[in-house]
């Protein structure tokens, strides 16, 4: 896990707003999920992003931006009504939304 200071937001929101994170980190795994979480970042002032398509910045951000990049999706349980899936907060929501079509 590498954490960045003073990096630009622009490429992590989809309005491409300039703003910058006094402090920066991606999750790409459950490790690096763990490391965060016993290194305390969580414990100070964060803000969890993801795809960036939800979000509209106002300026610059003086704590810890999280990237959630966790990925994965799957059928757990199904049955003649409904099919359950699980899927990790990085996931992208128009291809979880196509995945779960394609289950009907």
């Amino acid at each position: 896990m590498k954490v960045q200071s003073n990096i630009s937001l622009r490429p992590f929101n989809t309005f491409g707003i300039e703003a910058t994170a006094l402090k920066f980190i991606e999750i790409d795994n459950v490790n690096n999920l763990l490391d965060a979480i016993q290194l305390g970042y969580f414990t100070h002032k964060h803000f969890i992003i993801g795809g960036g398509s939800n979000i509209l910045l106002g300026g610059d951000y003086d704590g810890i931006v999280i990237k959630n990049n966790l990925k994965g999706k799957q059928v757990i349980n199904e049955d003649d009504e409904f099919v359950w899936v699980k899927a990790a907060g990085g996931e992208i929501w128009h291809e979880l939304v196509m995945f779960c079509v394609n289950l009907n």
